[in-house]
Protein backbone atom coordinates (compact mmCIF):
# COMPACT_ATOMS: atom_id res chain seq x y z
CA UNK A 1 0.00 0.00 0.00
CA UNK A 2 2.85 2.27 0.20
CA UNK A 3 3.87 2.34 -3.07
CA UNK A 4 0.19 3.09 -3.92
CA UNK A 5 0.51 6.11 -1.77
CA UNK A 6 3.70 7.54 -2.30
CA UNK A 7 3.62 11.10 -3.52
CA UNK A 8 0.43 11.85 -1.68
CA UNK A 9 -0.66 14.51 0.47
CA UNK A 10 -1.67 14.01 4.38
CA UNK A 11 -5.23 14.53 3.48
CA UNK A 12 -5.33 12.32 0.48
CA UNK A 13 -4.25 9.31 2.76
CA UNK A 14 -6.52 9.76 5.50
CA UNK A 15 -9.22 9.77 3.09
CA UNK A 16 -7.75 6.64 1.25
CA UNK A 17 -7.73 5.11 5.00
CA UNK A 18 -11.17 6.38 5.65
CA UNK A 19 -12.90 5.12 2.60
CA UNK A 20 -10.79 1.78 3.06
CA UNK A 21 -11.84 1.15 6.18
CA UNK A 22 -15.39 1.48 8.20
CA UNK A 23 -16.61 3.87 10.46
CA UNK A 24 -15.73 3.15 14.04
CA UNK A 25 -18.40 3.54 16.71
CA UNK A 26 -17.13 4.92 19.86
CA UNK A 27 -19.26 4.77 23.13
CA UNK A 28 -19.58 7.79 24.98
CA UNK A 29 -21.80 8.81 28.49
CA UNK A 30 -24.51 10.54 25.91
CA UNK A 31 -25.33 7.07 24.28
CA UNK A 32 -28.22 4.62 25.74
CA UNK A 33 -28.13 0.84 25.20
CA UNK A 34 -30.84 -1.30 25.85
CA UNK A 35 -30.86 -4.04 28.10
CA UNK A 36 -30.40 -7.38 26.94
CA UNK A 37 -33.68 -9.30 26.59
CA UNK A 38 -33.77 -12.46 28.96
CA UNK A 39 -36.68 -14.70 28.26
CA UNK A 40 -36.12 -17.79 29.85
CA UNK A 41 -35.58 -18.53 33.30
CA UNK A 42 -32.73 -20.12 33.15
CA UNK A 43 -30.81 -17.18 31.69
CA UNK A 44 -32.53 -14.47 33.72
CA UNK A 45 -30.50 -17.09 36.61
CA UNK A 46 -27.39 -16.53 35.10
CA UNK A 47 -27.61 -13.49 34.81
CA UNK A 48 -26.74 -12.02 38.18
CA UNK A 49 -22.85 -14.21 37.89
CA UNK A 50 -22.01 -12.19 34.16
CA UNK A 51 -22.62 -8.90 36.04
CA UNK A 52 -20.55 -9.91 39.01
CA UNK A 53 -17.75 -11.17 36.29
CA UNK A 54 -17.93 -7.77 34.18
CA UNK A 55 -17.56 -5.82 37.26
CA UNK A 56 -14.83 -8.04 38.15
CA UNK A 57 -12.81 -7.93 34.95
CA UNK A 58 -14.00 -3.75 34.57
CA UNK A 59 -12.08 -3.27 37.64
CA UNK A 60 -9.35 -5.51 37.28
CA UNK A 61 -10.19 -7.86 39.03
CA UNK A 62 -9.78 -11.09 36.90
CA UNK A 63 -8.17 -13.47 38.05
CA UNK A 64 -8.65 -12.44 41.89
CA UNK A 65 -5.41 -11.03 43.60
CA UNK A 66 -3.80 -12.67 46.13
CA UNK A 67 -5.22 -11.92 49.45
CA UNK A 68 -2.39 -11.18 52.29
CA UNK A 69 -3.12 -11.55 56.08
CA UNK A 70 -3.37 -7.99 56.96
CA UNK A 71 -1.80 -8.59 60.69
CA UNK A 72 -2.57 -4.93 62.29
CA UNK A 73 -0.55 -2.99 64.55
CA UNK A 74 -2.04 -1.32 67.20
CA UNK A 75 0.01 1.46 68.51
CA UNK A 76 -2.55 3.54 70.62
CA UNK A 77 -5.91 3.79 72.04
CA UNK A 78 -8.29 6.38 73.57
CA UNK A 79 -11.06 5.43 75.66
CA UNK A 80 -14.09 7.93 76.35
CA UNK A 81 -17.34 7.62 78.10
CA UNK A 82 -19.28 7.68 74.78
CA UNK A 83 -16.81 6.02 72.18
CA UNK A 84 -13.67 4.81 71.89
CA UNK A 85 -11.15 5.29 69.11
CA UNK A 86 -7.90 2.84 68.17
CA UNK A 87 -4.78 4.32 66.04
CA UNK A 88 -3.22 0.99 64.06
CA UNK A 89 -1.51 0.61 60.79
CA UNK A 90 -0.74 -2.42 58.43
CA UNK A 91 2.67 -2.91 58.03
CA UNK A 92 4.24 -3.25 54.66
CA UNK A 93 4.43 -6.56 52.82
CA UNK A 94 7.87 -7.19 52.77
CA UNK A 95 7.83 -7.21 56.73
Amino acid sequence: MSQRLRGWGVAAVAAAIATALPAAQYRTLDDHFAPPAVTTRAAWERRPASLREHVRASAGLLPPPDQIPLRPEIFGEIRLPSRSLTASRRPEAGR
